[in-house]
């Protein structure tokens, strides 16, 4: 719900990363990805500390053997520390 309210333009949603569904679908998108390939993840749902969909996700992309992976920090949320602060946006349909 949050992907399709605004996320940034480009980024695609693979599932919530404390899930195993959201963790295999990610899997299975990075099969195909170049492992030297930038690939930057960053969550708004929550203040950063209490995430629990970045860690999951970045070792799972880490065991895979991805060695330029990043995390955009977000502090707080990302209507606080994006929107706000006016940069770009996407929206999606509902799927």
């Amino acid at each position: 719900m949050l992907y399709e309210g605004a996320h940034i333009p480009g980024a695609l949603y693979h599932g919530p990363g404390y899930t195993a569904q959201g963790i295999d679908d990610l899997k299975h998108w990075a099969q195909s990805v170049e492992r030297g390939s930038r690939i930057v993840l960053y969550c708004g749902c929550c203040p950063l500390e209490r995430c629990p969909n970045l860690r999951p996700a970045f070792a799972a992309l880490e065991e895979m053997g991805f060695t330029n992976l990043r995390v955009l920090l977000i502090p707080h949320d990302f209507r606080t520390d994006w929107i706000a602060q006016g940069f770009p946006i996407e929206k999606s349909l509902p799927q």
